[in-house]
């Protein structure tokens, strides 16, 4: 079954600005690393990946989900012990058909981080200036994602002969990132278990996250809740922790939001 092929450089442009820091794989099943369902006549493909980042300091997730006419893919990378000094890399491409339905770049901060967001503000005001007027936003941002996103954000839709154009930016984006706050402040960063306030950042995610309807479908939603509450927006695997098996250590947060 052949399926759409618009954003396999997410994940090889990602890893290529990326070797410069030490990127270790997380363990994790299998069945989320790679995965080929059916649903009647439709095929999909599921993939999932997670990398400890620069000595636990930051943890990356990865997934991408493809079909006959569908390609989505998704990045993030977190801060772990140190929200205050390492901002979120955050992007995700939604394509159907001839379009991408729905764009989202940013650069964002678990928690409040009033320095860092000046800091980010510098960097990032003219460039989000610049990438905004070529994506101006033409769809409502959920409620939800209102409360996370910064002014420097790319949240739209566009036509996938535009795609050239969103690579560029979220490499400029990324390549911003990693020079100046990532590799500058990995000797004031701390590396360990998340912080609470990445903590409450990756519950609003996984709680609000489209995927529980769209993975739910594929997979199941037993199945689709378990990938996204213990991986995509679980802790991080710092010296290859593992999730309980009844996702208590984010269920203990969810009590406390």
């Amino acid at each position: 079954m052949q399926h759409s092929d618009y954003v396999a450089w997410t994940r090889s442009d990602f890893l290529g600005q990326m070797s410069e820091f030490d990127l270790e794989d997380e363990t994790r099943p299998a069945r989320f690393r790679h995965q080929q369902l059916a649903i009647g006549s439709k095929h999909f493909e599921i993939e999932s990946e997670g990398w400890r980042i620069a000595g636990d300091r930051l943890c990356g997730r990865y997934a991408r989900i493809r079909g006959a006419a569908m390609d989505i893919a998704t990045v993030m990378v977190y801060p772990t012990a140190s929200p205050e000094v390492f901002p979120v890399f955050a992007a995700e491409w939604v394509v159907f058909g001839d379009r991408v339905h729905a764009l989202i770049l940013d650069v964002e901060v678990c928690g409040r981080q009033p320095a860092l967001v000046d800091r980010l503000d510098r960097e990032f005001g003219a460039l989000g200036e610049y990438w905004r007027a070529r994506f101006p936003e033409n769809r409502e941002r959920p409620a939800w994602f209102e409360e996370i996103a910064m002014p420097w954000v790319l949240y739209g839709s566009c036509e996938v002969s535009r795609l050239s154009e969103l690579r560029q930016a979220f490499n400029d984006y990324l390549a911003t990132t990693i020079r100046s706050f990532w590799n500058p402040s990995l000797s004031a960063g701390r590396s360990g278990s998340d912080h609470e306030d990445v903590e409450r950042y990756k519950f609003h995610h996984y709680e609000n996250s489209p995927g529980h309807r769209l993975l739910g479908v594929k997979m199941g939603q037993k199945a689709a809740d378990e990938l996204l509450k213990d991986w995509h927006f679980g802790p991080a695997r710092v010296d290859g922790r593992s999730v309980p098996a009844d996702g208590s250590v984010v269920a203990a947060r969810s009590m406390a939001l």
